[in-house]
C-alpha cells in the first residue's frame, strides 16, 4: 500500500513541477521589445542592429562620442588579421588557464593545470 501512495504522489508531483516549468518558460518568452527598448536605466540605448543602418545613425542611436568609437576601432580586430600578443590569464578556483588574444580580446583555449579535463585526457592515468 506505501509503494502505491508512493508511486501517486509522485506523479502528483512530478506532473505539478512539469506544468510549473512550463508555465516559467512561457512567461519568460514574453515580447521583450513591446514597449521599445529600454536599456541602461530608461535610455533608449541597445545594441541590436537595426538593418541597413548607416555609421552616424548608429553612433547617434547609442550615444557614442568620439573617444567611444576610437576605443572600439582599436581594439578590432578583422578576422583576416592576426592580433599581436596572446595572454595567458588566470582561471581562479577552476585550475586552468584561458588563453585569449590581445587587443581583440578573443579566446583561444583553456589550458588545464590542475583540473581533469576528459577531452584531452589531462590528469586522468
Amino acid at each position: 500500500m506505501k509503494n502505491i501512495l508512493n508511486k501517486k504522489y509522485g506523479s502528483i508531483l512530478m506532473t505539478s513541477l512539469l506544468i510549473f516549468a512550463l508555465g516559467l518558460f512561457t512567461v519568460s518568452c514574453g515580447d521583450k521589445d513591446k514597449g521599445g527598448d529600454e536599456y541602461a536605466g530608461g535610455t533608449n540605448i541597445s545594441g541590436k542592429p537595426y538593418g541597413k543602418e548607416s555609421f552616424g545613425e548608429v553612433v547617434e542611436r547609442r550615444g557614442l562620442n568620439a573617444e567611444d568609437v576610437l576605443a572600439a576601432v582599436k581594439t578590432y580586430t578583422p578576422d583576416n588579421l592576426k592580433d599581436e600578443y596572446v595572454s595567458l590569464n588566470s582561471g581562479g578556483q577552476e585550475g586552468n588557464l584561458p588563453m585569449y588574444t590581445i587587443p581583440s580580446m578573443r579566446m583561444l583555449k583553456y589550458v588545464p593545470t590542475n583540473t581533469r579535463q576528459p577531452y584531452s585526457g589531462f590528469g586522468y592515468s
